[in-house]
């Protein structure tokens, strides 16, 4: 009786920890928003792994991938991702994967307008032997929407049918001796219903994922070399996030020079089930390779440490890594068109590596 009085305590306080969402939203743009996979160069292929809470229970691990690519006599993008996010102890598991398709238009090359569809099809389970009943706590994700608190001892899943969309505006902002590339979108998930499917006869409507996001980039003159002046930028980049009663805001720079870039970043959460609010301090750090003349690998890292609620010792924090392969040249259907294709936004400054604009 006292292990379930403290599990009770304890799995609130767990909540508060980071969310699994990726902390380096800016690093897989069309995960963030589906309006990106017009905005990519070429093509695009991303992975990333996630593991978080080490020291509570054995932790969370995300992991997903995602591919995107332009058509090449169309301003249109699509797009391709599996997902999946899970932990051990109460066998959970949440997997996904799903299709985004989007396009663009731009009255001139110092803006561009960019509107996604994203749906996605997948499953959630839990080891429901390992709980009390479905509407308790669960450490990961809150309360279990089960359809009544009654006991039991199979393991089922439900099904799940998502659809979501966005819209991004990049451009420009200030004169020509001082230009700064920034964006702002918009985006909405979650538009469907989930089925429990050891009772066919009751559905439930998961919270919708509402996100607002944003960035503005400044350069800098950075030191010369060769006798050539290098420019640093400063990324300046920040999300909103609301989904039911969780809100989570994200703000911070990063600074890149040339193919190196480093950050930080500061999160704030705040839960219906968390006893205080959570803040996190994030440093990331990223290096672009180049692979042979046509394609590079931009490897990102990323390490979040709780500064309250359960605080760092508690949580051990978290440690993330997205690999993303650029094929700037490649796009679909190559070939002449007569009628010419309209270009989305491109900062074209020296030593200049996009992130979300």
């Amino acid at each position: 009786m006292r292990f379930l009085f403290l599990l009770w305590i304890l799995l609130p306080l767990r909540i508060q920890a980071q969310s699994a969402a990726v902390s380096q939203f800016y690093a897989f743009p069309a995960g963030l928003n589906p309006a990106y996979v017009s905005a990519v160069e070429g093509s695009e292929v991303h992975t990333g792994y996630r593991r978080q809470w080490g020291a509570i229970q054995d932790g969370l691990e995300v992991k997903f991938a995602a591919a995107n690519t332009l058509l090449c006599k169309a301003p249109l993008g699509f797009g391709v991702f599996v997902s999946e996010a899970g932990e051990s102890f109460f066998g959970y598991r949440r997997q996904e994967g799903g299709l985004q398709i989007g396009a663009f238009t731009a009255r001139s090359d110092r803006f561009s307008l960019h509107g996604g569809l994203r749906t996605a099809m997948g499953r959630q389970q839990i080891n429901f032997s390992k709980l009390l009943f479905t509407n308790q706590l669960d450490p990961i994700f809150g309360i279990q929407n089960g359809p009544s608190a009654v006991f039991l001892t199979n393991p089922d899943h439900l099904e799940t049918f998502q659809v979501g969309f966005g819209a991004v505006m990049r451009g420009m902002l200030g004169r020509k001796k001082s230009q700064m590339p920034a964006s702002l979108g918009f985006s909405a998930d979650r538009f469907g219903t989930r089925e429990v499917s050891f009772l066919r006869d009751e559905v439930y409507q998961e919270d919708y994922r509402i996100q607002v996001h944003g960035s503005l980039t400044t350069p800098f003159r950075g030191p010369d070399i060769g006798h050539r002046a290098s420019p640093l930028y400063v990324h300046w980049v920040g999300r909103f996030e609301m989904e039911g009663a969780l809100r989570r805001v994200t703000t911070g720079g990063i600074f890149q020079y040339n193919a190196l870039h480093a950050g930080l970043l500061y999160q704030w959460n705040k839960t219906p089930f968390a006893v205080r609010n959570t803040h996190a301090l994030t440093g990331t750090l990223g290096v672009e390779v180049p692979l042979g003349s046509r394609s590079v690998l931009l490897l990102q890292y990323a390490f979040d440490g709780t500064v309250s609620g359960l605080g760092f010792p508690a949580a051990q924090g978290a440690h993330e890594l997205i690999a993303t392969f650029r094929l700037p040249h490649f796009c679909l259907f190559p070939g002449e068109n007569k009628r010419g294709k309209t270009k989305c936004f491109r900062f074209g400054g020296e030593g200049y590596r996009t992130f979300l604009n």
